[in-house]
């Protein structure tokens, strides 16, 4: 008797149960079904705006190098492009330079259907001299999503003679090693080659006896980040030159900062 109660319960409670079940079934369906119809009716009446149109300039500049380096023998001439985001129609481009000894066209005239257009820039430095140019667009025209200013570094470099290999002592490392050294053609300049770091040289400019390194790129410290080294005569501390033994009095110049005196020196080998 126990046993039949209990089976006849046990089968009560399931029959229960799949009533539930199903019931759990159809409400999630009705759920669903519900949703979809709250979700259909939300989209149907959802509106937005777009995004207004962009009705200003289209032009923009494009350069394949911003730093060059000629030769005496060069041609002093390089480009760089004026180019639209629409070219629908016909235009004129109106470009801004702020240095004289370049010439830059004042502007740029483009056909309907132009894209592109080769901008050809001439300039007249002296040997050995560094200049900048920059470029602009008037903002007007100018498109506001791409470039429309450059920054040009033009050196019109000597032609350099082999001089063979130097030595040169660092107090900033606290170490000594050979480095090939150039003089260059017509000037009194030398060049150590690459005494702190590949890929960077360091000029020395000789007055007389005088000894002279203009601020340029030296190394990069782990602590202090990017280097110049320069000589120190706005200091009153002199670096000299004797025909066979540049003797240097530097500075490293970090941010805002000048640390030294350092005294670095190059020997000329035989």
């Amino acid at each position: 008797m126990f046993v039949f109660a209990c089976v006849n319960q046990l089968r009560i409670s399931i029959q229960k149960m799949n009533r539930m079940k199903n019931l759990a079934k159809y409400s999630s369906i009705a759920f669903l079904a519900l949703s979809a119809a709250v979700f259909s009716s939300c989209t149907d009446s959802y509106s937005y705006d777009k995004a207004p149109a962009y009705h200003g300039g289209q032009a923009y500049l494009v350069a394949d190098s911003l730093n060059y380096t000629f030769s005496p023998t060069n041609a002093q001439t390089f480009d760089f492009k004026v180019e639209r985001n629409d070219s629908t129609k016909a235009e004129t481009v109106s470009l801004k330079s702020d240095n004289k000894v370049f010439t830059v066209p004042s502007e740029v005239s483009f056909a309907a259907g132009e894209r592109s257009k080769v901008v050809p820039v001439t300039f007249n430095i002296p040997i050995g001299e560094t200049d900048t140019l920059n470029v602009s667009l008037d903002s007007a025209q100018a498109y506001i999503y791409a470039p429309s200013s450059k920054r040009f570094i033009v050196k019109r470099d000597y032609v350099w003679i082999d001089l063979g290999q130097g030595q040169w002592t660092s107090s900033i490392f606290s170490q000594s090693s050979a480095v090939e050294v150039f003089k260059a053609g017509g000037a009194d300049v030398y060049r150590a080659k690459e005494p702190y770091e590949a890929g960077h040289d360091i000029d020395i400019v000789v007055q007389g006896s005088s000894a002279m390194v203009a601020s340029q790129y030296g190394f990069v410290d782990s602590s202090l980040g990017t280097c110049n080294v320069m000589s120190l005569e706005k200091h009153g501390i002199s670096s000299t030159f004797d025909g066979h033994t540049f003797t240097l009095k530097l500075g490293i110049v970090a941010g805002s900062s000048l640390y030294g005196p350092y005294t670095e020196t190059l020997v000329l080998l035989e």
